[in-house]
């Protein structure tokens, strides 16, 4: 994914993210009495990945860098949680 971040057209800040797959999300912050709302397309919710993702990081106490590691093989990618074996690992696209 790649953030971005902009100021919307209706007085707003955006943070933004767009991925490779063509999914895309836009988080505009309040502004008077408007309320701050999400508008994403694509075939993945990447704000509802994002929620998610925060909420698993702070359910293991916020871990830092060190406390993740990466698999290369011929067949792929992995992303893993404190140990190769662990049972939190992502399979990262190819």
């Amino acid at each position: 994914m790649r953030p971005y971040w902009a100021r919307h057209e209706h007085d707003g800040e955006v943070t933004g993210l767009i991925a490779a797959d063509g999914s895309w999300a836009e988080h505009v912050a309040p502004v008077g009495s408007r309320p701050a709302f999400v508008e994403q397309g694509g075939p993945r919710r990447l704000w509802s990945v994002t929620e998610e993702t925060h909420a698993w990081w702070q359910a293991h106490g916020k871990p830092d860098w060190s406390r993740f590691g990466i698999t290369a093989t011929a067949g792929g990618q992995t992303v893993w949680y404190e140990s190769p074996d662990s049972d939190q690992r992502w399979r990262l696209p190819t």
